[in-house]
């Protein structure tokens, strides 16, 4: 819309789900709700709406902010999507922040490592898993570095016993 057209329109004019809207809008003097609006052109898109209602000289008045929240909901999909794929996962995931802290783990993690819990394992240091501390150090050199590491290295599980892991 063009400045001038948008502003002569009312809020049922751009919402597609105008009495959801108005809803609101009568029972709340502040609220967020998502919805959905629609464009000149018709096309309907997700709108994040924040409403406040006020009194000014004796008058209600309304304002309202619209914010189109297509690529908010495409980025909360689209990490739906890769957290099925690390937590079903058949090879051992882990994730850790920047100084080697074990953030995240998925179950193919716990079974290889002789964990019967996630919470055994968020806290830990990675290299706690390494039989020689040395070589977490390298691998965290590596990926400080070039932002990825492939390799094998011995493993220690809970139990204590050791495997090679790559």
């Amino acid at each position: 819309y063009t400045h001038p057209e948008f502003e002569i329109l009312n809020s049922s004019a751009l919402t597609a789900t105008p009495e959801h809207s108005a809803s609101f809008m009568n029972q709340y003097p502040l609220y967020y709700h998502d919805t959905f609006h629609v464009k000149k052109n018709g096309k309907v898109f997700p709108v994040e709406i924040t409403n406040a209602t006020f009194s000014l000289h004796n008058t209600q008045k309304t304002i309202s902010v619209a914010r189109d929240i297509t690529k908010r909901l495409q980025a909360e999909t689209d990490l739906k999507i890769k957290n099925e794929v690390f937590e079903n996962s058949i090879a051992a995931q882990s994730i850790s922040d920047r100084i080697g802290i074990i953030t995240h783990v998925n179950a193919s993690f716990l079974n290889m490592w002789g964990f019967e819990a996630i919470e055994q394992v968020v806290g830990r240091t990675i290299d706690s898993f390494y039989v020689d501390g040395t070589a977490a150090k390298k691998v965290f050199e590596t990926l400080e570095m070039l932002n990825s590491w492939q390799g094998v290295f011995r493993a220690k599980r809970f139990d204590g016993t050791t495997f090679i892991s790559y």
